[in-house]
């Protein structure tokens, strides 16, 4: 038997157990989305890509300018709140992209609704942005009167925070988690999930590390949305499947704990979401 069966559990996004070399059908995806470097132009996603909206096209007056300079700068922090939103509301579900941007356009007046997007964000606009996003995941999903409160990722509580977050996927609320590393690191590592089938399932670690950089991406001050847990009872590695630029990542969760102590200006946020 693999691993997969005999040695490691998983816990999906409202209950039950998943397939990590399967690709995630449940969560909400979007069809037909913008070509961006980190989407690699596939035709549905895996949640929504602040770069669809960062790359968007400026019209003669202007107007999208601020939109451009709000989502490419803050925009993962509003992609996470809007997917748990729509996923709230309709639950699994496949969408075009002009309704996930009709979406992701109100979810971003929410977020930010001090900041106006017919003229350009000056730095300390932005800045200010940056300094009250923490909050502002919170206060948008209060908006649609749902509750959530945050914790942080600490050396001591890891483990605890794993079963929290085990038992919020059960409940069918995913997590968001927020890693902020905004004066400089070299990033917490991301491993692009490969269902090309070209893997060595022998092993839950050989799936998810591989040597490819075209797999690797590096989390710097980002929102992402956590859809499952893989337990590897060899390794005794805590895996969190997670959504970002409308793919699927892996993140280690003793990585997140390594990271953030590597550094004191590190630290990680796991939003909860009331049942």
């Amino acid at each position: 038997e693999t691993p997969l069966c005999a040695d490691c559990s998983t816990v999906n996004l409202g209950g039950g157990e998943f397939n990590p070399y399967i690709y995630d059908n449940g969560y909400i995806h979007v069809m037909d989305a913008p070509y961006t470097d980190r989407s690699h132009g596939y035709t549905t996603s895996y949640g929504g890509n602040q770069g669809w909206i960062g790359n968007v096209a400026e019209d003669s007056s202007g107007v999208y300018q601020g939109i451009r300079i709000l989502f490419s700068e803050t925009g993962c922090g509003i992609v996470a709140t809007n997917d748990v939103l729509m996923y709230i509301r309709s639950g699994i579900n496949t969408y075009e992209y002009g309704d996930y941007y009709d979406s992701i356009m109100i979810t971003s007046d929410l977020f930010f609704n001090y900041l106006y997007y017919d003229s350009p964000m000056s730095d300390d606009r932005l800045l200010f942005a940056y300094s009250q996003g923490i909050d502002s995941v919170i206060n948008a999903l209060a908006e649609e009167n749902i509750e959530a409160d945050r914790d942080t990722i600490r050396y001591n509580n890891f483990v605890s925070i794993a079963y929290r977050i085990e038992d919020s996927l059960r409940n069918d609320r995913p997590v968001i988690l927020f890693e902020s590393d905004q004066f400089g690191g070299p990033g917490l590592s991301m491993y692009l999930a490969d269902y090309s089938g070209n893997v060595d399932c022998s092993s839950i670690r050989s799936f998810i590390v591989n040597d490819d950089p075209n797999h690797l991406n590096y989390c710097h001050f980002h929102y992402i949305t956590i859809t499952g847990v893989i337990r590897d009872n060899i390794e005794n590695d805590i895996w969190l499947r997670v959504q970002s630029w409308g793919r699927t990542f892996y993140i280690n969760l003793l990585d997140v704990v390594d990271y953030n102590r590597s550094s004191i200006f590190n630290f990680s946020y796991v939003y909860y979401l009331d049942s």
